[in-house]
């Protein structure tokens, strides 16, 4: 069987942990606001690891209190990788089963731990990101979910739809000092600005919760920003998507060897889509 494409980038990033030291004194609504927004661009604009707790998810079937996922986004490649640990039977070397998700500026890859409804050989599902009408109902949904287990989702609705930060003090993690601050997010303000790298499946994801939000546009996270102006904490959710509170740790100085799927074991979503096997666990878990 070929070799995952990710499983050599997720594998050493286990050991790195947050980057940065900082600190700062008290900052007006103005500032806070400008330096969060600072933050969340400097991010995105940097090769960063996501160590990622989804508190209370509902994504994946059954009720955990609490699923680990792992992510890290390529400047130079322009490519994601994620990693996510799946409530049930664990293997039999007791590690938990795992999805694995590959993003592309215009397509979304998954190699889901159960294949029984994909054909002989094939590995991994595709969806194209063309466009938000490329996916809508509950592959739309899965698309909200899978953007979701990186925190580029969150700082790109930071950096395009902060409207408003409040500074609380500082913070210690690790023996590293780190401003906290709470920022509010309009997601009609977000999807209207969003670009860069992850744009196509931003659009698709905000656009989803949106239609969950109702009236309810604006969301708050929590961020801890580092001495550098980079993001080395973030806290919040995705509405609607099921994935429960969002708590990721960045990292930074990450060096990857980045590849895609081979198109020979790729099959595309819509032809499973109608599986009899699909249920509402798909397709994280056929």
């Amino acid at each position: 069987m070929a070799r995952r494409p990710l499983l050599p980038v997720l594998a050493a990033l286990v050991a790195f942990g947050a980057a940065g030291c900082g600190g700062g004194g008290a900052k007006s609504a103005a500032a806070s606001l400008e330096l969060v927004v600072g933050a969340a661009k400097n991010t995105l604009g940097q090769t960063t690891r996501g160590l990622t707790t989804l508190t209370d998810p509902r994504a994946f079937g059954d009720s955990p209190a609490q699923l680990q996922a792992i992510s890290v986004f390529d400047v130079a490649s322009q490519l994601t990788f994620a990693r996510v640990d799946l409530p049930g039977p664990v293997e039999k070397n007791k590690s938990p089963r795992q999805d694995f998700v590959v993003l592309t500026p215009t397509t979304l890859y998954l190699d889901p731990a159960s294949k029984a409804a994909l054909p002989k050989g094939k590995l991994w599902l595709s969806l194209p990101l063309a466009s938000p009408s490329a996916a809508t109902g509950r592959t739309a949904r899965y698309v909200e979910q899978a953007v979701g287990l990186d925190p580029q989702l969150l700082l790109d609705e930071i950096a395009w739809g902060g409207v408003s930060a409040a500074h609380h003090g500082s913070t210690v993690v690790v023996h590293i000092p780190l401003d906290k601050y709470v920022v509010t997010v309009d997601l009609e303000r977000a999807l209207a600005g969003v670009g860069g790298r992850l744009a196509r499946a931003a659009r698709i994801a905000i656009e989803e919760q949106l239609a969950s939000a109702g009236s309810h546009t604006k969301v708050d996270m929590t961020v801890l920003v580092d001495a550098d102006g980079r993001v080395a904490q973030l806290t919040g959710s995705i509405p609607g998507s099921g994935l429960g509170t969002i708590s990721s740790t960045m990292s930074y100085g990450i060096k990857i060897s980045p590849s895609t799927p081979s198109p020979a074991q790729v099959v595309p979503l819509a032809s499973v889509a109608d599986s009899p096997a699909w249920t509402a666990k798909s397709p994280w878990d056929f």
